[in-house]
């Protein structure tokens, strides 16, 4: 090539002196076309490329696709007539002229279709060229064709001689990116946002110093605890395109503000860009500083817990001057920060009113509480947070709030749990009766008993006072066990008194909710000496029952039996009441009257393997006295039933 071109050189120039004087200026395209100017031929001379350029009354001109870069159109040669740079007049496919974007670089072919000459644009050797770096775009370089064109020279630059020949073909292709003028997120602030919230995404963006128009908008985001993000440096950050394009509405505008709303999917910390493209593919993204947007999104509720007391313990508000007090932990579990927000509140049930059918509810409402605290006070009494007596008769609630706005809510929980405790309430004291008996004879267990009711709560335990000095030794029964919710039930111990005199006694027993009562009035055991009289048997009797069930009477006899047989899980069960004048303790001894072993228990059990009839013989002995009674017992064979088939 460059040889070829050294020796034409001397055309060249005199070409450029004869019609350089008769171009002033380059004219740019029409609207139809962006593609004008003169380009020149040594064999052919000047070729117009634009109707703008070369003047006269055809409108004609060259138009690269701005989306794609396929040339098409026609450029004029007063020597050579019409070239036509359309795909279709191209000798093979695919040969179509083409400017590539990306590497500036002008290939394929044109045609010469009045002496049917193909051009060339670009070879190994030779290419026209994009200078994207001028306003408008410059076409440089050579093309080339094997008939009688020749080289065809695109710029006055090839060959340095634009002080004597100004030409050039240019580009009117809009290659300045568009503007982000304006980019917002809105709610966006240094707190949390919660769930509730979707992100307005607003823009205000621009093309005025392009040309080909704003084409559409894309939003991006990235992080959700991508740890490659960070606020100094986004260039590891794993990026997302929102949804599609959003595309500019018609008419085409250099100008355009719009908004839409997204919320990202998880907690975390996120950030939002903008990019802004124009319909040559030119790009804008959003201004720096700031850059990128950064949104804190926290959709998870803080986490908050009564750690103490237990659910279902019970107080009474005497012992904490009226009250007792919440041990709480909260937390906000994604951004860690300080929350801004703690409450409590009491829903209490009175079950005991007149009108209160199965209860009627009080509640304190929300009440400020502080948070991560071991002395939150919930008053207990009339006018209290808890002001009525009962088996989960107070409900107390807790709940906070992070900075996202997030409420933690135990209504929404399916069971009981530690955000919500139910507590029992119980400020009366347990009821003790008088004791009996109040005599008891010296060097012989007594059994004293007192009836015993808790108004409201349950018995936790009794203890009995003798001379003022609780007693260690003794066993305290408590009948029915547990005695609570308004009961009937007894107190009793047996106790021993060893020497003679008067000894004032009491039983004190405490419920749940440490509350106490007390036997009403002084009582005084007089301790006599002791005698001699036998005991005595009240009651002696037996019902048959089921070997694994004992104490319970047998009535289905196709289960065990309800007469006394021989037949296996048949028992018999003894009875008998005995007491002895003196106040000693009794012992048996049992004689079922079959040669067997004895039984010393109060009320056995036996089983007879043979039928008979028995005397069953029992002995009751208070240390010093004997007293016998006894029973006959006739026991048969089991009946068995054969069913009988014709």
């Amino acid at each position: 090539m460059s040889f070829f071109l050294e020796k034409n050189k001397i055309f060249l120039l005199i070409g450029f002196l004869v019609l350089g004087f008769f171009i002033a200026q380059i004219v740019i395209a029409g609207v139809n076309d962006n593609v004008s100017g003169w380009a020149w031929s040594e064999n052919i001379g000047w070729i117009s490329f634009n109707n703008t350029s070369g003047g006269g009354a055809i409108d004609y001109g060259v138009d690269i696709d701005t989306s794609t870069g396929v040339f098409s159109g026609y450029a004029w040669s007063e020597n050579i007539g019409w070239i036509s740079f359309n795909e279709a007049d191209c000798p093979a496919s695919p040969c179509r002229a083409e400017l590539n974007f990306s590497t500036n670089e002008v290939s394929g072919w044109a045609k010469a279709l009045d002496i049917d000459s193909w051009i060339r644009l670009r070879d190994t050797d030779y290419g026209v060229l994009r200078n994207d770096l001028t306003l408008p775009n410059e076409l440089m370089n050579w093309a080339w064709s094997d008939t009688i064109i020749g080289w065809i020279s695109f710029n006055c630059i090839d060959r340095n001689i634009c002080g004597t020949s100004y030409y050039k073909v240019v580009v009117d292709i809009d290659s300045i990116d568009p503007v982000v003028d304006v980019f917002r997120i809105n709610p966006v602030s240094s707190n949390w946002v919660s769930s509730t919230v979707l992100f307005d995404v607003s823009w205000t963006v621009s093309d005025d110093d392009g040309g080909s128009y704003l084409s559409h908008v894309e939003i991006w985001k990235a992080g959700y605890n991508d740890i490659n993000c960070s606020d100094s440096d986004k260039t590891g950050c794993l990026w997302e395109k929102v949804n599609e394009n959003y595309n500019v509405p018609p008419p085409p505008s250099n100008l355009w503000n719009s908004s839409v709303s997204d919320s990202p999917l998880g907690d975390g910390v996120w950030w939002y860009g903008l990019h802004v493209f124009d319909n040559m593919g030119n790009v804008g993204i959003e201004p720096f500083p700031p850059g990128p947007i950064k949104v804190s999104i926290d959709k998870t509720q803080p986490a908050s817990q009564i750690q103490s007391p237990a659910s279902n313990s019970w107080h009474s508000g005497k012992f904490s001057s009226g009250k007792f007090f919440l041990d709480t932990s909260d937390e906000d579990l994604v951004s860690g920060l300080d929350l801004t927000a703690c409450k409590y509140k009491a829903i209490s049930y009175d079950y005991y009113s007149y009108g209160c059918d199965p209860y009627c509810e009080y509640s304190t409402g929300w009440q400020d509480r502080v948070c991560n605290t071991s002395a939150q006070d919930i008053t207990v009494g009339v006018g209290g947070n808890c002001p009525f007596e009962g088996n989960q008769s107070c409900w107390v609630y807790i709940r906070s709030r992070d900075n996202a706005g997030n409420w933690h809510s135990p209504y929404f929980e399916e069971n009981s749990s530690s955000s919500k405790q139910y507590y029992n309430i119980d400020w009366t004291d347990p009821v003790v009766g008088e004791i009996s008996p109040l005599t008891a004879v010296q060097g012989i267990p007594q059994t004293f008993t007192a009836s015993l009711s808790d108004p409201v709560g349950k018995i936790s335990g009794c203890w009995f006072y003798v001379d003022g000095n609780v007693t260690s030794t003794e066993f305290i029964t408590v009948s029915p066990s547990p005695c609570e919710n308004r009961a009937s039930c007894t107190v009793s111990v047996n106790h021993t008194f060893f020497n003679l005199g008067n000894y004032p006694v009491k039983f004190s027993c405490s419920d749940a909710a440490m509350n106490v009562g007390r036997s009403p009035v002084p009582t005084t055991v007089t301790v006599v000496a002791g005698g001699s009289s036998a005991p005595i048997i009240t009651n002696l009797s037996y019902y048959t029952a089921h070997a694994s069930t004992p104490d319970q009477q047998c009535t289905d006899q196709f289960i065990c039996c309800t007469e006394p047989t021989t037949q296996n899980n048949c028992n018999i069960k003894f009875n008998i009441s005995a007491y002895d004048p003196d106040g000693n303790p009794l012992t048996y001894t049992w004689d079922f009257g079959d040669g067997g072993i004895e039984s010393n228990e109060e009320d056995p059990s036996h089983h007879y393997y043979t039928a008979n009839t028995f005397n069953v013989v029992v002995d009751v002995f208070d240390g010093s006295d004997h007293i016998q009674d006894n029973l006959l017992i006739t026991v048969n064979n089991p009946t068995v039933s054969v069913g009988l088939t014709a």
